[in-house]
């Protein structure tokens, strides 16, 4: 192995070619469905091949079928890399993450070459799929594969096979990058000598999707590109709208909602269309006929695990698809929590309105709402419809605890939290709340910002990246500051309103700023309070104040001030303060753009103060222009 230009084994920079992995992602899914279909007859004969993880319930049926492919695929990933130690597996059947010899099959590393395996991506006119190319190279360390030998164990055991599928996805520094969905008995196979008798379909995010298959003939097993089926865009509801999910009793509220929302008459795209609901079997399987088209929407349930949704999620996203839970957050990659524990939504390329407007009622909607009330989130009458649930999250998208609000403000006694989508804020570079805790009534602000969520951070990433670099210098410094002993210090000793910091998370990245991601709890300046916020001052008496609050404010930290005595604050706010964190720095501004900034705010001005601004006012503006 060490031999191979494919992998660089240095023992602290591993890294693999991202073309190596998935080539040989490809081979070993193709393995695995190899011994699922094999094994079909004698795996799904249940009288001593077949054990339940729950008494009786074939959901949680495991057969021997499970068993032998993880064993296939997990044995030959390991002894393929058994010089790269940073590579993690996570399999479903985790007993069997070892490597057993006799299950050890080959991998072709160049095998997306050597098979000329080809690439499917959408790049018509109404695709927004503009994810970037991917890396060349991976670091080991940051990439997890998640197994599922045999998704849809219950469709196997009774008989309905063309839903079932050997999934194996990769996850590159905690999103789905590149995944394989096997198909053990896909439809195209037929009983002639020269025949298909298993298929994959794969993707790799930035790159596209396309189709595998090992076909069976006289002359030896032969891996070769094949087609896909059709892939259907969604047209905007034209055709209606499908809307897919298992038959569980538990997801039956949640389809419910989705037939409401697709079925309202307020809406122009597809208002008064057909909704068709369909029962799909095996969790991958749903979203697999999600990316082909076939249906919209899939909703899944809490009870997904991240083995399910890997390698579809890779595939749905290499078309421009989109997978989060019910409240439109990411799923959450984390191998030391291996469930979907807030349900999962994906929708068809082109059906990112119909997908975020599920997860806005959804938002809303106490019975998606109850999965939140182990969080401490209230989900009582009294508290306001709407949740801005997908806000109140730490860094790695994990819900925020009501014992994390009683620590940080210091209030013992409270007992839950909620969070009013009417008090949020979703801004173009940020989103905020505000929290309510009970019985105390304390409010606080809540202010997260994930770079890689929001799209106008990803379109300057694109387009200036410059401009991204300063936006996170920026953040570093306001956040910064906030929890530092210096604000601190004024506003105790300057007695300045600056809101109180409870809490600050930086996670800046200086090399990949899309990566950046921020938090802060701060003091809730609540119009309870008398605190008001507008765009412009509008008198004399707020002008004064403004300008004495900034006096103040140099006063308190002008050189020569006693706040330099304090040597341990004064070397955190100059470490924490980046010296280019100014939107208003003219040595930073060409000379056009200050006077596009001076024109703009004159026009502005004027629109707003048009009717009660006088002469004199409008004539010094015009004048200092």
């Amino acid at each position: 192995m060490t031999s191979s230009p494919k992998f660089n084994n240095d023992h602290h920079h591993q890294i693999i070619s991202t073309q190596a992995l998935l080539s040989t992602l490809i081979h070993c899914t193709l393995h695995g469905t190899q011994t699922i279909s094999s094994l079909s007859t004698i795996a799904r004969d249940g009288s001593t091949t077949i054990q339940f993880k729950q008494e009786g319930d074939a959901r949680s049926a495991l057969t021997v079928a499970d068993m032998a492919a993880q064993r296939v695929i997990v044995s030959s990933l390991m002894a393929k890399w058994k010089d790269n130690d940073a590579l993690t597996i996570v399999g479903e059947e985790d007993e069997s993450v070892t490597v057993d010899e006799d299950s050890v099959m080959e991998l072709d590393e160049c095998l997306i070459e050597n098979a000329q395996l080809t690439f499917y991506l959408p790049n018509d006119d109404t695709s927004n799929n503009e994810e970037e190319k991917p890396p060349d190279m991976l670091e080991l360390s940051q990439l997890v594969l998640f197994v599922d030998p045999l998704d849809g164990t219950r469709e196997f055991v009774e008989g309905r096979l063309d839903n079932v599928q050997c999934l194996i996805g990769a996850c590159y520094k905690g999103k789905p990058l590149m995944g394989c969905c096997g198909l053990p008995f896909p439809t195209s196979s037929t009983g002639n000598e020269d025949y298909v008798s298993t298929e994959v379909v794969y993707g790799l995010v930035g790159q596209g999707v396309g189709k595998a298959a090992m076909r069976k003939g006289s002359g030896g097993d032969e891996i070769v590109s094949c087609e896909l089926p059709t892939m259907k865009r969604f047209n905007g509801g034209k055709d209606g709208v499908s809307i897919s999910s298992g038959d569980s009793a538990g997801i039956k509220p949640a389809v419910a909602l989705a037939k409401e929302v697709f079925t309202s008459q307020g809406r122009s795209s597809f208002g008064g269309l057909a909704v068709e609901h369909q029962i799909v079997g095996a969790s991958g399987n749903k979203i697999l006929q999600v990316a082909y088209g076939t249906s919209t929407v899939c909703v899944q349930h809490d009870k997904t695990s991240l083995w399910d949704t890997a390698a579809p999620t890779a595939i749905l996203s290499s078309l421009g698809g989109l997978v989060t839970d019910y409240f439109g957050d990411p799923l959450i990659y984390d191998k030391k929590v291996l469930g979907n524990k807030l349900g999962v939504i994906a929708s068809a390329p082109g059906a990112e309105e119909e997908h975020l407007l599920l997860v806005e009622a959804m938002r809303g909607d106490k019975n998606c709402l109850s999965i939140l009330e182990k969080y401490g989130l209230s989900n009582q009458d009294d508290a306001a419809s709407s949740q801005c649930v997908d806000i109140v999250r730490d860094l790695q998208g994990y819900p925020l605890p009501v014992e994390y609000f009683a620590e940080k403000l210091n209030v013992p006694d409270t007992k839950s939290y909620s969070c009013p989508e009417n008090e949020a804020v979703r801004g173009l570079m940020s989103n905020a709340c505000r929290i309510h805790l009970s019985p105390s009534g304390t409010t606080a602000f809540y202010k997260r910002i994930i770079f890689e969520n929001l799209s106008h951070a990803q379109e300057k990433m694109k387009s200036a990246p410059h401009k991204l670099v300063r936006d996170v210098n920026s953040y570093k410094v306001e956040t910064s500051f906030l929890s530092s002993i210096a604000c601190k210090a004024v506003i105790e000793k300057a007695g300045l309103h600056i809101p109180k910091c409870y809490d600050a998370n930086l996670e800046p990245n200086d090399v990949n700023p899309i990566e950046s991601k921020f938090s802060v709890l701060l003091e809730d300046l609540s119009p309870s309070d008398g605190w008001s916020q507008r765009w412009l001052l509008e008198d004399e008496d707020e002008c004064k104040a403004t300008l004495t609050t900034l006096a103040k404010l140099h006063a308190f930290f002008w050189h020569g001030s006693s706040f330099w005595n304090d040597q341990e604050a004064a070397k955190e706010l100059e470490d924490g303060v980046w010296e280019s964190a100014s939107y208003v720095q003219p040595k930073l501004q060409t000379l056009n753009q200050c006077r596009n900034v001076a024109n703009g705010w004159a026009s502005s001005k004027l629109k707003h103060f048009s009717s009660q601004i006088p002469r004199n006012h409008l004539f010094f503006e015009k004048t200092i222009h």
